[in-house]
């Protein structure tokens, strides 16, 4: 025998649950006392109901006897029942506390291992980000040693350039030197055969000029 307030009730939230979670075990506890003191009333009244057929009725009558008789089994049966309804609610009590407990425990768990999951993942992204922010250092330290060099390759090439246009420049300045040079010594030849071709007799007999062919 149960009370309506033993039926299934909805499920709490955890959050409500955690507020309130000696409250299940306090409310057994009022239940148990509540049925057992019905029981206990009945069996006090059924003890009453005994003493008094024992005092007033017991004439030593078969009927008497049987009366009292079946007083004594009713008290013996509203003991038991009582004994009965005791163990039986201490159980259900015991086994919805086990099973608070053992909810409250897998979703104690449940948390640990999302906060588990969490803080994996929260490593495995500071891990990707200090390889990443090593990537992107070696990155430019490539990039400007890369850029280095293309800066010291643009020097030698405009350096060579430069010495490539000198010299250049050189050999055509040293080739108009050699070409008025020459002119010059033809210019110069024609001036001499040409004086040496209208001067007097005496200066050709005096001083020996040869001829060079033009």
């Amino acid at each position: 025998m149960s009370p309506s307030g033993w039926n299934h009730k909805p499920r709490r939230s955890r959050s409500c649950r955690s507020r309130t979670n000696r409250e299940p075990v306090e409310s057994h506890r009022q239940n148990i006392e509540r049925i057992q003191r019905r029981f206990e009333k009945e069996l006090n009244r059924s003890e009453r109901e005994l003493r008094w057929a024992e005092e007033n009725l017991d004439d030593g009558s078969v009927a008497s006897r049987r009366y009292i008789a079946n007083l004594r089994n009713k008290v013996k049966y509203d003991y038991n029942q009582l004994m009965q309804e005791k163990v039986h609610e201490v159980e259900k009590c015991l086994s919805e506390i086990y099973d608070e407990e053992r909810e409250l425990s897998e979703q104690k768990l449940r948390e640990q291992e999302i906060e588990n999951e969490r803080f994996h993942r929260q490593t495995v992204n500071q891990i990707i980000r200090e390889r990443d922010a090593m990537c992107e250092e070696k990155l430019a330290r490539q990039q400007s040693l890369y850029n280095k060099l293309l800066n010291e390759q643009a020097i030698r090439l405009q350096a060579q350039q430069r010495l490539q246009t000198f010299e250049s420049l050189n050999i055509s300045q040293m080739k108009d030197r050699l070409t008025r040079v020459e002119q010059s010594n033809y210019l110069l030849r024609r001036s001499v055969y040409d004086l040496i071709d209208h001067q007097q007799p005496v200066y050709r007999s005096t001083v020996y000029i040869p001829r060079f062919g033009v």
